[in-house]
């Protein structure tokens, strides 16, 4: 704020008599104003320090000495574009700015003051300017230029670029590192041992006061460019159509990792195949972002070997991952089933190969012998029932193919039909027979139903008829045997009754007991 006065750019009563000076005064500058149409006027003043040297960005004093009474306002021109008008003497204060992309340009800038005073008597006035230069020291502004991403154990140049320093000052320049450490040199260096994010903190002077500025530094290991394989692909070679993945393990140093692949273009090409995981990320990014991926996971469905590429670089350097994979047809490897057994096997396993295979594993787990390493192992002895597994791994020049077949041995448990042989007549109705084992068949003159056992006397001739049952897989199978005989007579009326006794009094003495009783002819009725 200004003592008694209005700081402002221009001021209505300024501008309604600059209007009237310029066309008085045939459009001269105003602060070039002479006139004494009211009488000798004198405008004087001096900066309050006798100085003519100010500092940017600080606030001086100048004095208004000029005596002549009745002035009716003086306007101050600071030469930047900014003007004061005030109706007093008092003392005016004032700040230079040097606007950031000039401060640089130069070590300073002059400026002229022109105080102009106007004293007005009626439609007329006298004016009268007095100027005077002063010079405007600029500030300093700390700046400096280095590798912002450096490697461990190399020395790092910082450039100094800052402006408007006086070096006659023993501390113009202040450099502050990380660790404490300091230097006045104007561009110093500095070897950093360990990695890791640093500031460095520049300050510098002149007579007008101090700037300073921190910037960041990084400094970076050694990169290395190290892949993981997956398992198939380990030895460098791979049958067509496996899968493979590869996935970058570099360190935390490696920073801008580039796949290389053997296709022009991974999206088209039919051979080397991405898989679905990694071509959805074409929808969610650019193409070019599949060479920067972590993990890469294809097959390659054509024999012949493709070069893969992983560079990793940093400041300390360029390190690349290089892999030559092979791929190559896959052998056909086949078992042939082996039948069915019982209660002991000798089996001699039969192996289809299509194709070059280096070695053959069999494992016969309950078997003897219990391995082989022959393409043809010979017969392998099982002793005992059960499901054996049969084991084999053709290790091929691309991959360990395993082939599995079951054995596997049945056991002929025995059978028994659980009805005792019985005795039908010719008109007697069907009956179901039974044995302590489901699952097997029914056989014989008179069943007609092979799967329940049902016998059916009706249309059979008086006689013995031998009915066998038959359970269990096949060649493995037991039998029983039961006999039934038909007789001519017709058995009609045969019922069941229950024969009770009673004592005088009508109660019960004794069990209940019940008999089939004939009511024809037809003998050897059995009780029940």
């Amino acid at each position: 704020m200004k003592t008694f006065g209005i700081r402002i750019k221009l001021l209505v009563l300024f501008f309604i008599s600059l209007v009237q000076l310029t066309k008085s005064q045939n459009n001269i500058d105003p602060c070039l104003c002479n006139r004494k149409d009211c009488g000798d006027i004198i405008a004087s003043f001096k900066l309050f320090s006798n100085s003519t040297v100010v500092c940017d960005g600080y606030e001086f004093e100048v004095q208004n000495n000029s005596t002549i009474p009745n002035v009716s306002y003086y306007i101050w021109s600071w030469g930047d574009g900014t003007k004061d008008s005030v109706t007093t003497t008092a003392n005016q204060k004032h700040i230079y700015n040097i606007p950031l992309n000039k401060v640089c340009l130069d070590n300073q800038t002059t400026y002229q003051i022109c105080l102009l005073a106007v004293k007005k008597c009626g439609s007329i006035y006298s004016c009268h300017n007095n100027n005077s230069p002063v010079t405007v020291i600029h500030r300093p502004v700390a700046k400096f230029d280095y590798t912002n991403s450096v490697c461990v154990d190399k020395k790092v140049d910082f450039i100094n670029q800052s402006c408007n320093v006086d070096e006659t000052l023993t501390d113009a320049y202040l450099w502050t590192f990380h660790d404490g450490t300091t230097s006045t040199a104007k561009n110093p260096s500095k070897t950093y041992t360990t990695p890791g994010t640093y500031t460095v903190k520049l300050k510098v002077k002149n007579g007008c006061g101090e700037h300073e500025i921190t910037q960041i530094i990084n400094v970076v290991d050694y990169p290395d460019a190290v892949v993981n394989i997956s398992e198939s692909a380990k030895d460098s070679v791979v049958c067509e159509n496996d899968v493979i993945t590869l996935i970058d393990k570099s360190n935390q140093w490696s920073k801008g990792n580039i796949w290389t692949f053997p296709s022009i273009d991974i999206f088209k090409d039919t051979i080397f195949v991405l898989d679905s995981s990694i071509l959805k990320l074409e929808k969610s990014y650019p193409l070019d972002t599949i060479n920067i991926l972590d993990t890469i996971k294809f097959t390659i469905s054509k024999p012949g070997t493709y070069t893969f590429k992983l560079n990793s670089k940093n400041a300390c350097g360029t390190k690349e991952w290089l892999f030559r994979l092979k791929v190559v047809d896959a052998p056909v490897v086949t078992l042939n089933t082996p039948p069915m057994f019982c209660e002991t096997a000798t089996y001699t396993p039969v192996v289809n190969v299509t194709g070059d295979v280096k070695s053959y594993n069999w494992a016969f787990p309950g078997g003897s012998p219990t391995t082989s390493n022959q393409k043809n192992p010979g017969p392998i002895t099982y002793n005992l029932p059960g499901t054996y597994t049969i084991t084999l791994k053709a290790d091929a020049e691309c991959d360990t193919i395993t082939r599995s077949v079951q054995l596997v041995v049945n056991s002929r448990d025995p059978v028994t039909i659980t009805d005792p042989n019985k005795i039908f007549c010719q008109s007697s109705s069907p009956d179901t027979l039974r044995a302590d084992r489901t699952g097997g068949t029914w056989s014989g003159q008179g069943i007609t139903n092979i799967s329940l056992g049902v016998f059916d006397p009706r249309p059979l001739s008086p006689g013995n008829y031998v009915i066998t049952y038959t359970v269990g897989p096949v060649g493995c199978q037991s039998l029983a045997n039961i006999t039934l005989q038909v007789s001519l007579r017709k058995c009609n009326n045969m019922r069941y009754y229950t024969l009770q006794k009673y004592t005088n009094n009508s109660t019960y003495r004794q069990s209940t007991h019940r008999y089939l009783v004939r009511e024809s002819s037809c003998q050897s009725i059995r009780s029940v």
